[in-house]
């Protein structure tokens, strides 16, 4: 089981997640494989922070889906698909003048790769959340993004909040949930 749940106010952001990687050892049977992982990356970007969490499967070519997703970032081998990962906290990107928009589009550029090479199915759900600015010096506003499989393009899509979503007209938040069971 799953569960992610993202908000984001007019002042802040917010993203909870479970931990807890499991692996099916039978149809329909899973079993916990590691109580103590991870499945959410942060990434900063030229233009905000943005922390992503996901649901669906544990691996990807052989990784683990926070590892891919971060060496897809990083656009270095962190060691993901080593049998019990351990890469920690790494700081600075492949290319760090990229804004989060352009890492979310390299994220599901490599899924699309990964959906034709059968490495990964279709019930793989990123959201992320964080903060954005145009300069160090104007107010961020909060971001909601998803990285999703889109049934009528048949591949994964990203989406991001605009800008303007609503909060300065007084809408007070957006709220997602995903998860499996």
């Amino acid at each position: 089981m799953t569960l992610i749940l993202s908000l984001i106010h007019a002042q802040y952001a917010l993203q909870v997640s479970d931990r807890q990687l499991s692996q099916e050892k039978q149809p329909g049977q899973y079993e916990a494989w590691d109580r103590a992982s991870n499945k959410s990356v942060i990434l900063l970007g030229h233009d905000g922070l943005i922390s992503m969490g996901y649901s669906g499967p544990a691996f990807i070519s052989g990784a683990t889906t926070d590892g891919w997703i971060a060496e897809v970032l990083a656009g270095v081998d962190l060691g993901a698909r080593k049998s019990r990962p351990n890469f920690g906290i790494q700081l600075g990107s492949g290319v760090p003048d990229r804004v989060l928009y352009m890492h979310l589009n390299a994220i599901t550029d490599r899924l699309n790769e990964a959906i034709a090479a059968r490495q990964v199915d279709r019930t793989l759900d990123i959201y992320g959340v964080g903060l954005c600015s145009s300069s160090l010096k104007k107010q961020a506003w909060p971001v909601m993004a998803r990285i999703h499989w889109d049934r009528v393009k048949r591949c994964y899509a990203p989406a991001m909040s605009k800008r303007r979503w609503g909060c300065e007209s007084g809408r007070s938040f957006l709220f997602a949930a995903s998860g499996l069971f």
